[in-house]
Order: C-alpha cells, then structure tokens, then sequence
C-alpha cells in the first residue's frame, strides 16, 4: 500500500470522527452550526529545509464546536520541502512532510469575527523521496492563533499562523506554518 493512500485513509478517518449524529444519538442536541471543514494553502518554513526558505503547504482540516468558548480540530498538512541528503552535505532532494493532529482552540467570536487560540497534538511524518533517505513517523506539538470570518452564510474564510515543534530522532525542530483558505460551517 503507497504511503499516498495511507495517508488520504488517515486524512478520511479524522474528517469522520466527531460527528454531530454520534453526540444526538448520546442524548445530547448538536450545536447549531457545530461543525466545520475547511481547505488552506500556505507556506511552511520547514527547520531542516536546505535552503532556509519556505515551501508550499496544503491543510485541511475539520472542527466542531464543543462549547461556547472552544472549538475541538482535527487536521491534516502536507509539503515537499527541500532538504539536505543524508548522504551528502552539498546535494538536495525533495522530502514528504506531513502531520495528523488534533487540538483544541479558545474561540473568541465577535459578530462575523472568530479570533482562536490554540494548542494541538499528533504525528509528524518524513519520507524523503531518496530510497536511501529518511524515513520516520514522530510526535509533534503546535500553537496555532488565526481567525476565521463568515462571508455569506456557512461559507467563510480563514487565516492562521502555527508554530510547530516537530521530533526528529530525540531532537526537536520548530516550524513554522502561515495558511489561508476558506471554511464551509454545517
């Protein structure tokens, strides 16, 4: 099985988890506009990127509110950054950079504004595209701050900054990740 569907099988079982008829079949009423999916694109300022630049990003993520004040996310990234062989300390190659997490957000909503503030947990993943690159599955631990804003109805956009502390062997690196995309709420 590719590592490509692996990975969109992951994305897919988080997108599922949370649902709003799982907590109504418990008893409890779901929120009214609770749950949420949105698509980004950004950039990602990867710590062991060989030439200390930025790299494309795509993020999706989806969210349901569990309070007035908080917001529970379960998201996904991935990039291509380029990095440094492992072999040689002057040759590049293209590396496979993805994370699963899920967090949680303090949600400030202000009319059709929603100032969050956060903290998220999950997997980090590297695959370099070499065959004698490196290969490893890690834990990561971010802080996202960002804003939401409802355009026209369910539909909004959304911005956000995350710092990530991703673990490479007992060594951890911080990243970084600024997004922009839009958000449909149902």
């Amino acid at each position: 099985m590719s590592f490509s569907f692996r990975f969109v099988c992951v994305v897919f079982t988080l997108l599922t988890l949370g649902r709003p008829s799982l907590s109504h079949a418990q008893g409890r009423p779901p929120l009214s506009s609770s749950r949420g999916i949105s698509l980004s694109g950004g950039m990602l300022r990867y710590a062991l990127e060989a030439d200390e630049g930025s790299t494309d990003l795509i993020a999706l993520s989806t969210d349901y509110t569990n309070s007035d004040r908080t917001r529970i996310e379960f998201g996904a990234t991935y990039s291509k950054p380029r990095v440094t062989a492992p072999a040689s300390e002057s040759s590049t190659i293209f590396s496979h950079v993805a994370t699963l997490t899920a967090g949680v957000q303090a949600r400030f909503p202000i009319g059709i504004l929603e100032p969050y503030l956060g903290f998220s947990g999950g997997l980090f993943v590297r695959r370099d595209a070499d065959p004698e690159g490196v290969r490893f599955w890690n834990s990561t631990i971010s802080v996202p701050i960002g804003i939401r804003v409802r355009i026209v109805g369910p539909v909004g956009v959304r911005g956000e900054y995350r710092i990530r502390r991703d673990q490479h062997e007992p060594f951890p690196y911080d990243s970084t990740e600024i997004t922009a995309g839009v958000y449909w709420i149902f």
